[in-house]
């Protein structure tokens, strides 16, 4: 997969989001209005719902966004505004995954549903919207969400050259907790550590180390 990946600050998401959209647009061409529909997809036995937000004439691509809320909270609207500003200046559709929840403690429907709707679109996007070319991204739980499926994508030696660029912003790859992590003494400035570890324990709970790291961690 020829991809660019860039990590940023929660802060430069604005700027940092459309400059790696234009990937998929020389011009950045800008529209007036996005419409915006629910669609519910379907992949081997999965369906999930995309908020789908669609600017007026052709497209250039389709950006594939997985909302953050450390995996419990967050909706598929949550990015609307940004997302909004990425189809309006970047001429070109954007997805955002209405993926379910861990609430229960779980991960793996999460990972299930992330992958349904990346292999969807990457199946479909030329016959549903007429565009040949996909980035995916997310920030926090989304971009680990969006790198799992992609790593999982890539395993399987699925067709990933329709895939011109990935986005991830500050997020969790490794849900065994990296060296540093588990380290933490919690004196950081930004993230308490231990707090952070209790978390990937719980959404990991059942699963040795082996399973934590097959499972659930994008290797990029």
């Amino acid at each position: 997969m020829d991809a660019a990946v860039q990590a940023a600050s929660p802060m430069a998401v604005p700027t940092a989001a459309r400059s790696a959209a234009r990937l998929l647009s020389k011009e950045g061409a800008a529209c007036t209005k996005v419409d915006v529909s629910p669609r519910v997809v379907f992949w081997e036995g999965h369906q999930v719902e995309v908020r789908i937000l669609k600017p007026t004439g052709p497209c250039n691509g389709i950006y594939l966004d997985f909302h953050g809320g450390a995996w419990v909270m967050g909706n598929a609207r949550f990015n609307d505004r940004i997302n909004s500003a990425i189809a309006r200046e970047c001429q070109m559709i954007v997805a955002n995954v209405e993926y379910r929840l861990a609430r229960d403690d779980r991960i793996l429907p999460s990972i299930e549903d992330a992958l349904a709707a990346t292999v969807w679109t990457l199946e479909n996007m030329r016959s549903e919207f007429g565009v040949d070319r996909a980035v995916l991204g997310g920030e926090s739980s989304g971009a680990h969400l969006a790198a799992c499926a992609l790593t999982s994508l890539s395993l399987r030696q699925f067709d990933l050259s329709a895939v011109a660029g990935a986005l991830f912003f500050y997020g969790t790859y490794d849900m065994a907790g990296t060296p540093s992590l588990r380290k933490s003494s919690g004196g950081a400035l930004i993230m308490h550590g231990p707090s952070a570890l209790k978390n990937l324990r719980r959404l990991t709970s059942g699963m040795d180390e082996a399973q934590r790291s097959a499972a659930v961690t994008a290797v990029l």
